[in-house]
Order: C-alpha cells, then sequence, then structure tokens
C-alpha cells in the first residue's frame, strides 16, 4: 500500500482523496497492507467513518474485499462494536451474507463481543442471518450466550424468533452455557426453554444434556424448570451412561438430587456403563448427606445392595476409600447386607481390612462391619482354621521324591519362622529393656531415701512412718522382679532361641509387676514426703489410680482388641455405645 494512502488512511485526510486521478482510483483494491487490508479497512480499524464513505464512493468494490483472514471492513466493525459503521455497510444488501475465513458472518463478530446496537441493526437488516453458523457450527445466539451476554439473545429471539438457529461447538445448545456462568440469568433459562423447550433433551457431544449442567453446578431452579417441561429428560444419559442424577450425587448437590427425586422416584434406580447407581455416584463422591436423602428415599433394599459390573455395591466402595461416615451410614442402614460378595470374593470388611488401618475409629468401623458384639463371624473364624490346616497339611506333604518342591516347601517354612523368630526377638529385646530401667530406677531409689538421713546415725528420718515402710516394700518387689526379669533374659541368652521365647511369659509377668510396684512406690514416697499437706499428699495415689483404670479401660473399651472374656457381657453394652457415639473427623 502506498504510504501516503495508508497514512491519509488512519488519519482521515480526505483531501488525499482528492488528489487522486481516476485511474488511481480504480486501482484502489489493489493498494493492500502486509496482511491484505485495503484501504477501507485501514480507515474502519482507525474509526475514519468520513474517509470510509468518500472511498467507497470513489471505489465500491472496496466493500467485498476480503482482508488476510477473510474479513471485510462490515467484519471489523461489527468485531469494534463500530455501530455507525454498521450502519453505513448494510445498505450494501450482498455485504451482509460474507463471511470469512471461519465462516462467521458480520453478526457473529457482533454477538461474540456483545455489542447489542450492531446486533439489532443487523438482524433488522436481515434476520435470516440468524441462523448462519460458522465453521465450528456456532449460531450468533450460542456465541452471546458463551461469552455471557444476556441482552444480545434476548434481541435475537425477539426479532428474528424461529428464523435463529441455537446450535454451538461440539454438539452444544444455546442452553447449555447458561448454566456454566455463577451469576447465571435464571430469566434467560425461561425465554429459552418458552421459545424451544427442545433444547432440554439435546445432547453434546458428551452426552450431555443441559439438565447434566444444572445438576453439575447445583442449578437447582433450573432443573425444576427443565422437569416440568420434559420430566423425561431425566432418563437421558450421557456417553458413560451417567444420568443428570448420577452428576448432582457425585458433586453433593442435595437441593439438586432431592428435586431430581420429587420428579422420578424411580430414577435413583438408573445404572450408567459401569452398573453403578446413582448410591454409588453419591459414595464416590464422599457426599454424606446425599447418601442419607437416598436411602431415606429408596423404600426397598435393591438400590442399597445394588452391585455394579465388578460386583461392588456402595459398600465396598466406601470401604475402599476410607469413607468412615458414610461405611456407618450404610452399615448400620436396616435394608444393607453388610455380607454380600464382589466378583473378587470380598466383602466389605474384607476390603477395609487391606488397608490395615489403627486407630479407635478403624475399630469402631471394622466393629461395625463385622456386628455390633465385637466377635469374629464364622466364615472368617472358619477360614483362619482352614488356612492354618492347610499350611500344616503342605508340610506333612513334602514328597521326598521332588527335590525342587522339598526346597521350595522348606524354604517357605524357614521363611515363616524367620518372620516369627523376628517379632518374638524384638519382643525380647523391649522387655529387656524395660526391666533394666525399672532395675536402674528402683536401685538408685533405695540409697536415696525420702525425706533423708540423720547425719550422724545414717538412719532414715523417716523410718517410723507407715508410707515409708510401703515405700520400701514396693521398691524393693519392684528392684527384684526386674532384676530376675534381667537374669531370666542373661541366662536364656546363652541357650537357644526357643528357650529364651519359652521363658519371655515369665519375663514378661515379672516386669510387669516390677512397673506396678516401682509407681506405688514412687507414690507412697511422695506420700510420706508431703504427710503434712493432707490433701495435697493423696494427689499421686489418684493420679495412679486414674492412670490405672485408663490402662485397663482400653482394651475392655476398644472395640478393636479382644478384651476381657469374663467381663464379656458390660463389655458388649460399653463397646455398642462407642461404636454410635464416635464419629470421624478430619
Amino acid at each position: 500500500m502506498d504510504p501516503q494512502l495508508f497514512i491519509a488512511a488512519t488519519n482521515g485526510d480526505l483531501g488525499h482523496l482528492r488528489t487522486l486521478t481516476p485511474l488511481t482510483k480504480l486501482l484502489l483494491p489493489s493498494q493492500l497492507s502486509p496482511n491484505q487490508n485495503t484501504p477501507l479497512h485501514v480507515a474502519t480499524e482507525f474509526r475514519q467513518l468520513g474517509f470510509a464513505e468518500a472511498i467507497v464512493r470513489d471505489c465500491e468494490a472496496l466493500l467485498r474485499l476480503q482482508n488476510g483472514a477473510g474479513d471485510t471492513a462490515l467484519h471489523i466493525a461489527a468485531r469494534e462494536a463500530l455501530s455507525e459503521f454498521v450502519e453505513f455497510f448494510i445498505q450494501f444488501r450482498g455485504l451482509l451474507r460474507m463471511v470469512n475465513h471461519n465462516g462467521d458472518t458480520a453478526l457473529h463478530c457482533a454477538a461474540r463481543i456483545g455489542s447489542l446496537i450492531c446486533v439489532e441493526k443487523i438482524v433488522e437488516a436481515d434476520p435470516e442471518l440468524c441462523r448462519v453458523v460458522n465453521n465450528s457450527g456456532e449460531s450468533p445466539l450460542y456465541l452471546a450466550v458463551a461469552a455471557g451476554f444476556w441482552e444480545v439473545p434476548q434481541s435475537i429471539i425477539r426479532k428474528a424468533n424461529l428464523l435463529a438457529s441455537y446450535t454451538g461447538a461440539k454438539g452444544l445448545t444455546a442452553l447449555h452455557p447458561t448454566l456454566f456462568y455463577p451469576n447465571y440469568d435464571f430469566e434467560i433459562i425461561k425465554l429459552f426453554v418458552e421459545w424451544r423447550k427442545e433444547m432440554i433433551k439435546e445432547q453434546d457431544d458428551l452426552g450431555l444434556t443441559p439438565l447434566h449442567y444444572a445438576s453439575l453446578y447445583g442449578r437447582t431452579e433450573a432443573i425444576n424448570l427443565f422437569l416440568q417441561n420434559e420430566s423425561s429428560s431425566i432418563y437421558i444419559v450421557d456417553n458413560n451412561g451417567e444420568s443428570a442424577l448420577h452428576i448432582a450425587a457425585f458433586k453433593g448437590h442435595k437441593d439438586a438430587v432431592e428435586a431430581i427425586l420429587n420428579c422420578c422416584q424411580d430414577s435413583c434406580y438408573l445404572v450408567d456403563n459401569k452398573g453403578r447407581t446413582p448410591l454409588h455416584a453419591a459414595v464416590l463422591g464422599d457426599q454424606r448427606k446425599v447418601v442419607k436423602l437416598i436411602l431415606g428415599r429408596a423404600k426397598q433394599g435393591r438400590v442399597m445392595n445394588k452391585a455394579d459390573c465388578d460386583g461392588n455395591m456402595a459398600l465396598h466402595h466406601a470401604a475402599f476409600h476410607k469413607f468412615y461416615d458414610i461405611i456407618e451410614i450404610l452399615a448400620t442402614s436396616e435394608n444393607v447386607d453388610k455380607n454380600v460378595k464382589n466378583k473378587t470374593s470380598l466383602t466389605a470388611l474384607d476390603i477395609f481390612n487391606k488397608h490395615d488401618l489403627e486407630g479407635l475409629r478403624a475399630a469402631v468401623i471394622r466393629n461395625i462391619l463385622i456386628g455390633s458384639t465385637g466377635s469374629m463371624t464364622m466364615q472368617h473364624l472358619a477360614t483362619q482354621a482352614i488356612k492354618k490346616m492347610n499350611q500344616e497339611i503342605k508340610i506333612e506333604e513334602l514328597d521326598d521324591d521332588d527335590d525342587d518342591d522339598d526346597t521350595n516347601g522348606i524354604n517357605s517354612i524357614k521363611q515363616k519362622e524367620s518372620s516369627y523368630n523376628t517379632e518374638k526377638q524384638k519382643a525380647l529385646e523391649v522387655n529387656l529393656l524395660v526391666a533394666t530401667l525399672v532395675a536402674t530406677v528402683t536401685f538408685a531409689a533405695g540409697f536415696s531415701m525420702p525425706g533423708g538421713y540423720y547425719e550422724n546415725i545414717g538412719l532414715s528420718i523417716l523410718s517410723n512412718k507407715g508410707g515409708f515402710k510401703v515405700f520400701v516394700i514396693f521398691n524393693t518387689i519392684a528392684f527384684c522382679c526386674s532384676v530376675f526379669a534381667v537374669l531370666l533374659h542373661f541366662h536364656t541368652s546363652i541357650t537357644d532361641h526357643y528357650q529364651r521365647v519359652r521363658y519371655m511369659g515369665i519375663a514378661v509377668t515379672f516386669t510387669s509387676i516390677a512397673i506396678v510396684a516401682m509407681v506405688i512406690a514412687f507414690a507412697s514416697g511422695t506420700y510420706v514426703v508431703m504427710a503434712n499437706a493432707k490433701a495435697f499428699s493423696l494427689t499421686p495415689f489418684l493420679i495412679f489410680g486414674g492412670f490405672t483404670f485408663l490402662y485397663l479401660a482400653i482394651p475392655f473399651c476398644d472395640p478393636g482388641v479382644e478384651g476381657y472374656s469374663f467381663l464379656h457381657i458390660p463389655q458388649r453394652f460399653i463397646r455398642r455405645k462407642i461404636v454410635q457415639h464416635v464419629r470421624y473427623e478430619e
């Protein structure tokens, strides 16, 4: 393009146009920038309306020339929301139907940026442009909605009505994107439904309907509107076989789930391509409130016990993902069968046990899955017995003629024995350490008597006190028992491992006695020193009693341990209360 002509177009210099000869004006279409823009394109970009009008009068052919992107000057005017330029260009009717390389008309460009004035001018000039879609399948109406401009689609529907297309990219309709924005306009949704309610059942390339998207974002008002007009849309599933209820349940939109169930109670029985119900979806999303809602609405156990293609019920999935609260909700539900096995023959308890979880909450959940009594199930006990029997049979069935089998079998036995011995060795080391510490402490306490000594004769000052005598007796018991345990370990260390294991029970017993005696000795020594402060002197005994009670209460209350068989009735009652009241907190 001639530099002077380019500068004149950007500045709107009409005087330069007057200096052009008729031949030069005929050659104006050949005056192009590197982007293939004509002087008319340049004048439009720089908003020089007078120059644009003048150059069109000199060479009308410029109107239909396209730049490198296929845009005419009208496309540029619409994209820049230059309403005066648009009004000038639409006088040339054939110009409105021209499309760029993307298939966009000027109406597409105006709708994409939400220019209401330009849209109205173009639609009034040619309403049929509203049905034109670009190369991506997008209509002007869809582009305006997808960009979040609510006034433009109202104008298009009002002026073009049924002439307008609602199609969008990838199978979407103009109704789909109305549900995306946080500040979505429900009135626009109502307008679309009243205008073309068939959009409610339209699916995009993923198989999702507007009802799916409304469920995804929890648009309860929209869900109610869609179901009032097309209740059958709840049964439309996406490419994965998931209904809108599946999505709402997974996302935890309780109001949306309730709205769908109020309209279509049987929708809770829908299954996806993996055989999963909305209850499965709620569990996978860890949505406790939705799980409770679906369980409350389901009249029969068929939904709770429905297994997917892998044989997993909702309870199996909850156990796999360690969703404690949901496990408790499902396992304590009246109609849920806790003994159902999946296709790998695993119950929910089997799956939960694979996590090898520790702690009170895990014990409570395990107790719920087993049964409120805290005892192992008959099948579990039988399985353990059969495994043990099979191991013994395999040992006896080692064939002398098959050296390889002998070697493999013996190696397997040795590995198990090695693992067992390692565990016992660790227990022995811990017991020896504890016994040594107790012996050290009590030995030192024997030479540093509470209350001190008389300087001249070396006797204890408090030797006549009852509490002192208790201190001496129990400190001596603790020292003797702990030393006995240490000597037992020392003696058996020079023998074989099995003898050490055999005497481990005795060592543990004496170490336990030593610990208790040491604590009593400490409390007695503290008491005799603080005898003048009567109330305060009893504090060590109270603390000791409290910790003793706690120590004994843990196996009594913990559902995860065997406990005390002679107290099984009160123990079972307490454990039931714990199961009922312990709640999981993240």
